[in-house]
């Protein structure tokens, strides 16, 4: 469903006892990693594996081997990297994850591919750490594949800033400076609303978390441009002067 880019939390799932234990282990480790209880975190995702996973062999032949692969990987990078990993050494496990299920990128362009929000999150976070730095040309590729890819509101406020944002410091770090191009990019984040005629308390929770979403990517760059809200917009309400990264 995030290839087609509709976000999964808008749907009720109905699974049985041992999907639903699965699913309380993966939440189990997410919580630990978010209030950075690294080693219960660890502990937990061994556990995990351990139980669901494939260790005897890296020919992960179905895709449900590979996808707990890439859940596996993706854990372990936030966890080795909060204690202090080389870079050299979270691209590789960002890069193991993500050609776990996307074989074909670097063979054909992106806009060729069907990607989902955590497939172009791995994606991004590979490149960050590549010994030449993250690719202005391959951040460029990412921002302009969500925006072509028709996603929703939801899924674009998961990806979008973090893709401009990764852009923008990226082009700063190549120019020693501001550039205007990052100001054009993120002039466009609280352009992103819902579509109209959903109630007002969907609208608001959604406008919330976009804009709180979007202020952490403003506030990382500490450059700040002033953009006057349209009259009765429905995005922050405290934006009248907004933060933007630059």
């Amino acid at each position: 469903m995030e290839r087609l880019g509709v976000g999964a939390e808008d749907y009720e799932h109905f699974v049985n006892f041992n999907e639903y234990e699965r699913w309380k282990g993966r939440q189990g480790i997410l919580h630990n990693i978010t209030f950075e209880k690294m080693e219960r975190a660890e502990s937990l995702l061994d556990e995990y594996y351990a139980r669901y996973g494939k260790r005897d062999s890296e020919n992960y032949s179905s895709i449900e081997e590979k996808l707990e692969r890439q859940f596996y990987l993706s854990m372990l990078a936030q966890i080795r990297r909060y204690n202090g990993a080389s870079g050299e050494v979270l691209c590789m496990i960002f890069d193991e994850a993500i050609y776990l299920t996307v074989p074909a990128l670097g063979h054909k362009p992106m806009s060729e591919l069907i990607l989902s929000i955590k497939e172009l999150n791995l994606i991004l976070e590979a490149e960050q750490y590549r010994k030449e730095g993250g690719q202005i040309a391959r951040y460029r590729e990412i921002t302009e594949y969500i925006e072509r890819a028709g996603l929703d509101g939801r899924s674009m406020a998961k990806i979008y800033p973090k893709a401009v944002f990764f852009l923008c410091r990226s082009l700063i770090v190549a120019d020693g400076k501001e550039r205007p191009a990052c100001c054009d990019l993120l002039h466009k984040l609280p352009a992103w609303e819902l579509e109209p005629g959903l109630d007002d308390q969907g609208t608001k929770g959604h406008t919330q978390r976009f804009c709180h979403v979007t202020r952490i990517a403003w506030e990382q760059t500490g450059i700040f441009y002033f953009k006057q809200m349209p009259s009765g917009s429905s995005g922050c309400q405290d934006s009248y002067a907004v933060p933007w990264a630059g």
